[in-house]
């Protein structure tokens, strides 16, 4: 989870944000990185996947070169546009990236690309090195760059760990750009006879485990919304905000800060940013299936999300069970989908030292009226269960819920 650890922000609904950084789109968070599972996962798939393509290539079939044949016949006049992708997955556009990279002060970004690129470029070269090119004629194609066709195809691999590499710190458009260029590169790999069908896949699988184990070794921002970005859309909904901080609250795919108002009592925001990085099909997909997260939506837009954790509270709320008032939600602009509830006093069950017979008779009592009401918590921990000074319970959030 991306935690921001700064001092308390302060500012009127007139004020700018400070950071000029927020208009730019590219890093979509300049956060604190974060290690995930997914990106284990990912590393281990690019490796079965590359260890597979590897010895699909040794076993020179019909099916890899007829494939590779309908690319490779397509007119001459697209040469000059091949050698234009073919750059695009070479070491020398690595290069003009991370120096670019380096200029705006993207370092951990910069880091990223030049280590997995870099690294799957190396082992594209030692692998082409240790099994060498097979024979052009004995394969009836036309080579237009190179010696002929090698496992993996080194601009593959190479275009797929810059993807991979830089995807978290870009926005959704510009990844799906990203992986347009990178099957482009792959085209122009098999157009030019650097590579035949399985040699482009072995090289993509190897992008996509370099640059996945990068990840998964220094950790990678979660481009999840900042405090200026949410005081801002906060403004937009009506809200008028003296001061914004992180919440001690942590929730998958959330973002939660606490709201100092200019007038009222205190409130909790719950933002979806629009690029967190898991809220991705993906990401939500791979935790639905490993965890059996049971208010986990794989689909859906961020203010259906947001709206599916009011409807769940005043549901509960109407149950009588004691959990935050929905004050509204919102898609404010395109950047965050918002829920706005009060925030009750009290304390978190984590801060007890010691848990009373009669604390916990009362916070099982208000679970049954939740499960009464047809609600399933899905994250019931100590962090979650909210107690004040009259020994009332509640819950701190529905974030995970799932209704029956």
């Amino acid at each position: 989870m991306l935690r921001v650890t700064g001092p308390t922000e302060t500012a009127s609904p007139e004020t700018p944000p400070s950071d000029a950084l927020d208009t730019v789109p590219l890093p979509a968070d300049a956060g604190v990185p974060e290690r995930r599972p997914g990106d284990i996962g990912r590393f281990a798939i690019g490796v079965i996947g590359f260890v597979v393509a590897g010895l699909w290539a040794q076993t020179r079939n019909n099916v890899d070169a007829n494939l590779f044949t309908v690319v490779n016949d397509l007119p001459n006049a697209l040469d000059g546009l091949a050698h234009v992708f073919a750059f695009l997955g070479s070491i020398w556009f690595v290069g003009i990236i991370v120096v670019v990279l380096l200029l705006a002060r993207w370092f951990p970004a910069a880091r990223d690309t030049a280590i997995a690129a870099g690294g799957a470029w190396l082992i594209a070269l030692g692998c082409n090195e240790l099994f060498g090119t097979r024979s052009a004629s004995s394969l009836g194609i036309t080579v237009r760059s190179g010696s002929g066709p090698a496992f993996p195809a080194a601009t593959a691999a190479v275009a797929a760990a810059l993807a991979v590499a830089l995807a978290p710190y870009l926005i959704r458009p510009l990844r799906r750009a990203a992986w347009l260029v990178v099957i482009l590169v792959s085209l122009a790999a098999m157009y030019l006879g650097a590579g035949l069908g399985s040699d482009v896949l072995g090289g993509l699988f190897l992008g996509l485990a370099a640059g996945a184990l990068v990840h998964a070794v220094f950790g990678a921002p979660g481009g999840r919304p900042s405090p200026a970005e949410i005081r801002d859309a906060l403004d937009q909904l009506g809200f008028s905000v003296a001061g914004i901080r992180s919440s001690a609250i942590d929730v998958t795919r959330a973002t939660f800060m606490d709201v100092d108002p200019t007038s009222g009592t205190q409130a909790r925001v719950v933002a979806l940013g629009r690029d967190p990085r898991d809220a991705q099909y993906a990401e939500k997909l791979w935790h639905k299936l490993m965890y059996k997260e049971p208010g986990l939506p794989v689909f859906g837009s961020r203010l259906q999300q947001v709206e599916h954790i009011a409807y769940s509270l005043m549901v509960a709320d109407k149950a009588g069970v004691r959990v935050p008032t929905v004050l509204q939600t919102g898609l404010a602009g395109p950047d965050a989908a918002l829920l706005v509830t009060d925030a009750p006093p009290g304390r978190t069950l984590s801060e007890l030292d010691e848990l009373s017979d009669v604390l916990l008779e009362e916070m099982w009592a208000e679970l049954a009226k939740l499960h009464a009401a047809g609600i399933a918590h899905g994250n019931l921990e100590p962090d979650r269960i909210l107690f004040d000074d009259a020994g009332r319970v509640g819950f701190v959030d529905l974030a995970s819920a799932q209704i029956t």
